[in-house]
Order: structure tokens, then C-alpha cells, then sequence
């Protein structure tokens, strides 16, 4: 059965238009016209091992009623079906002091401890999972590999985390902000999410300290703690992109491989 039939029959409307877009890295999205409404949809790439559907659908089911949170129309482990949003901008886009404090506000009540779920994302494990896969290793992977063990000595997985904090799985709608993506969900160490929101949206120092005290607004941040995770991200997503490089040979993954490879050469010191 062909895309087009597949959402006719899930949606039960005839689709007029289906048009693919850029967006994602690892999956394929299209915009789905109908007569009536207009759809965005989300098809894996490939049957490449990197990730638990199961772990999205209890994110999906856990967080189906905050206000960050968007809901799907159909969900499957080979398709995700939401309501299309028009005129919809990214961080990239709205990267500004106000929107990541309100960042901040949302990674603390996803962070928040009523959410208890089965599925983890350990990201020690995913990387020996994608290190393992790759044919061609290298001796950068050697290099950095103690961060491993420094990784492990602060790591404490006790929260629902969201573990894939780019700049495209913030979506700005009007005045609200949607948290997308749940692929990589599961519980971790929210240290995690916090490296990874800096890291992976290449915030500024003045960017950095805005997001951190108003995340730690009631808490005192474990600046030490942070500095490995942000270390150890860096690693992981590297490890990620050259396996995927190596499997698909897009250069969108080379390009991934070469910034985390400068982040790993040049670290950010964070501190205030």
C-alpha cells in the first residue's frame, strides 16, 4: 500500500496533495493536504536500529495532557500523524532571553518527578549500540572514550527526559511553544537534557547563564556534573553521526560529525 492510500484510509479523507519537506534528519516528513484539513506526517528513513518506538508511545501517553505537549492524530512505530501548523517557526527562528526562559519553565515540569514511565534512554548504552555498528572506527573514539567513566560517575537516570533537545523539535506557534519528538525519550539523568539544550542549539554564554538560572532557580546546578555531560553529549552524537555517515553517506551527518568533533577538540566552559 502506497502513502497515499495508507493515510487515506487512517484519515478517511482523500488526499489532494502530499508535498516533501526538509525537515528531520532521521525520518522523512510530508505535508498532507486533503480537502478539507492539512496534515504533517513522519516516516522513519529506514529500518536502521537507533531508537525504541516504545519509548516515544509512553512519552505520547504520559504527557497527553500539557500544554506543551501536541497531539497526535494517528500514532504507529512507521508513522506519526499530526494537525499541520501554519506559519510554524523553529528556536532556530525565535532564539531570543524570553523564549528560553520559557524553555526553561517547560524542561523543569517535563523534568518534574510525576512522570514515571518504563522505558529509559541510557546514553552510555546507546553508545556502545552505535559505536558497536560502526565498521570504520576511528582514533578520536579512543581518545575520548574516558569520558565514559567520568559520565558514569555522575550519572543518576531518575526523571522522564526528553534527550533530543535540537532546535527543531521546538515549535513556535503563534504565542506557544510545542515540544516535538518523542523518539529518543525514556528516563535518563536530566543533566542530559540540560547539556543537550545548550549544546545542540549552540547557545552564548549569555544565552547559557539566562537558561541555567531560571532552570536552577530553585536548586543549585552541579557545574562540575555539567561540564562532563556536556563532554560526554558531544561524544555520543558524534559516535551517531558517523555511524549514520558511515550507513547512509549523507553529508548532513558529516557535518554533524565535524561539529562534535570541534566541540570534543574545543570545549565550552560554562560557569557564573
Amino acid at each position: 500500500m502506497n502513502i497515499k492510500n495508507k493515510i487515506e484510509n487512517i484519515l478517511k479523507e482523500e488526499v489532494i496533495d502530499i508535498k516533501k519537506t526538509s525537515y528531520g534528519i532521521t525520518n522523512v516528513n510530508y505535508i498532507i493536504t486533503t480537502n478539507e484539513h492539512k496534515y504533517f506526517c513522519r516516516i522513519p528513513k529506514d529500518n536502521l536500529l537507533l531508537s525504541k518506538k516504545d519509548n516515544e508511545l509512553e512519552a505520547l501517553n504520559t504527557l497527553k495532557n500539557k500544554s506543551y505537549f501536541l497531539k497526535p492524530i494517528y500514532y504507529s512505530q512507521n508513522l506519526l500523524i499530526t494537525p499541520f501548523q501554519q506559519n510554524a517557526k523553529t528556536f532556530i527562528s525565535n532564539k531570543n532571553l524570553s523564549t528560553i526562559v520559557e524553555i526553561a519553565n517547560i524542561l523543569k515540569d517535563f523534568h518534574s518527578s510525576e512522570y514515571i514511565v518504563d522505558s529509559e534512554f541510557n546514553p552510555t548504552k546507546k553508545f556502545k549500540q552505535y559505536f558497536e555498528q560502526i565498521e570504520n572506527k576511528n582514533n578520536y573514539i579512543d581518545k575520548y572514550i574516558y569520558l565514559l567513566d567520568e559520565f558514569e560517575k555522575f550519572y543518576e537516570p531518575d526523571r522522564l527526559c526528553h534527550n533530543d533537545l535540537v532546535e527543531g523539535n521546538f515549535l513556535f506557534v503563534k504565542n506557544k511553544i510545542y515540544l516535538i519528538d518523542f523518539e529518543y525519550c525514556g528516563l535518563n539523568d536530566h543533566y542530559f537534557d540540560i547539556a543537550s539544550f545548550i549544546s545542540e542549539n549552540n547557545l552564548n554564554y549569555q544565552e547559557t547563564i539566562t537558561f541555567l538560572k531560571n532552570y536552577f532557580s530553585e536548586e543549585a546546578c552541579n557545574f562540575e556534573k555539567l561540564d562532563i555531560f556536556l563532554k560526554f553529549a558531544d561524544l555520543l552524537w558524534y559516535t551517531w553521526a558517523l555511524l549514520l555517515y558511515e550507513k547512509r553517506g549523507e553529508e548532513v551527518y558529516k557535518t554533524i560529525f565535524e561539529e562534535k568533533l570541534n566541540s570534543l577538540k574545543y570545549p565550552r566552559k560554562i560557569k557564573y
